[in-house]
């Protein structure tokens, strides 16, 4: 079977998802714990709760907006690469663009002439 490699972005959404529901776990844990009569630990319980995934949910944000000004840079290394690409071309990158050109716009007149039928394929 082929092997599909998932990108930074899938790895950490993949990573967030593993954390909170292992929060969860521990939630559900620290809820059996305590019992129903005790109202004072449960205050303090779901306090705690509360503390936790508002830690979580900040830490996840951080990780996202790491990765997205990391892949921003990324983008614009490569983007910085390719105009000095062009600027070095120079007259051989501009003819081989304005024959790709030319062969763009005789494919699109070939494609505005009407289609023949079968049947005057035939005659």
């Amino acid at each position: 079977m082929e092997e599909i490699e998932e990108t930074p972005e899938e790895h950490l959404a993949k990573q967030h998802r593993k954390e909170k529901k292992d929060m969860q776990a521990k939630i559900q844990s620290m809820k059996n714990a305590i019992p129903k009569n005790d109202k004072k630990r449960r205050k303090q319980m779901t306090e705690e709760i509360a503390k936790l995934e508002a830690d979580l949910n900040n830490k996840h944000e951080e990780e996202l907006s790491q990765l997205k000004s990391s892949i921003d840079t990324k983008v614009e290394d490569v983007l910085n690469g390719v105009e000095t690409m062009k600027m070095e071309g120079g007259k051989e990158a501009e003819a081989e663009a304005a024959a790709a050109a030319e062969e763009e716009e005789e494919e699109e007149e070939e494609a505005t002439q009407p289609r023949l039928t079968k049947a005057q394929k035939r005659r």
